[in-house]
């Protein structure tokens, strides 16, 4: 399995634009090509940027109002062309993200697979009006995770 942190990237930013392009078919063949990297280090990485997207477009703070419409919003812009969409896990990755649960235990209700797809398509919508930026977002959260690997636990 190549997990290299370019390949991961590589294919984060793939999915993402298929979602911003709102490209169901190119959407579907990056989710598959994701199944092969390390899926932890792509939904930590993923939950990373999310909340760094998050944090940025929100830089007074996110109210739950902000979250609420930021959910609703992608909800009704991916249904049109993603059905599939699992809104429970969009729910996951969202709290996930903003720390207010341990990805780990929504794994119950989703798999990781289903997690990553969600978290793909919730970047996607909320840089709708900031699509290049999505790489960068993807980038930063990828060196978080690496950071993070690299501390040693007390």
């Amino acid at each position: 399995m190549n997990s290299s942190p370019q390949r991961i990237l590589a294919r984060l930013a793939e999915a993402v634009r298929a979602a911003h392009d709102q490209d169901a078919t190119a959407f579907a063949a990056a989710v598959t090509e994701l199944e092969s990297l390390d899926l932890e280090r792509v939904s930590l990485a993923l939950a990373e940027s999310l909340r760094q997207a998050l944090e940025e477009l929100h830089p007074d703070g996110l109210a739950g109002d902000d979250v609420r419409e930021a959910l609703e919003h992608c909800v009704r812009s991916v249904s049109a062309w993603w059905p599939q969409l699992a809104v429970e896990a969009l729910i996951a990755t969202y709290t996930a993200a903003l720390g207010m649960s341990d990805p780990e235990s929504e794994q119950a209700g989703s798999s990781r697979l289903v997690l990553v797809t969600a978290g793909l398509l919730a970047l996607a919508d909320l840089l709708s009006d900031r699509a290049a930026l999505a790489p960068g977002y993807l980038q930063a959260g990828l060196a978080e995770i690496e950071r993070a690997e690299t501390m040693e636990m007390p």
